[in-house]
């Protein structure tokens, strides 16, 4: 799959998604998402991989997150970045239909618990 079709398969999966009471549009609404762009990672192996990161602006994070796509085990690696780049929370092996969720719960509700 190229680099381009993975972006879009997961901004589609963060609309489609949902918290329990809201949709993942109304959701990144309130992100204040913006921004996205194609991610590439190099593994330690050196395999690529793929992903979207976009701008946040919500209540416990105002920053960055980044989405990959680990291929191989057909899960994503969610990534929270503040405004100056320093990584503040990492979740590993996280299923297409909980990204919503989890990004939610970084962003807007919990923060960096």
């Amino acid at each position: 799959m190229d680099s381009k079709k993975i972006a879009t398969t997961i901004i589609n999966q963060l609309r489609a998604g949902t918290d329990g009471y809201n949709s993942g549009i109304v959701l990144m609404m309130c992100w204040g998402y913006r921004q996205p762009t194609i991610v590439r990672k190099t593994t330690e192996y050196g395999f690529d991989q793929y992903g979207v990161s976009f701008k946040v602006s919500g209540l416990f994070l105002k920053g960055t997150v980044e989405i990959v796509l680990d291929q191989g085990a057909d899960m994503y690696n969610i990534r929270f970045l503040n405004l100056r780049g320093r990584e503040v929370k990492a979740v590993e092996g996280v299923f297409f239909d909980d990204l919503t969720r989890i990004v939610d719960m970084v962003v807007e509700k919990e923060g960096f618990k």
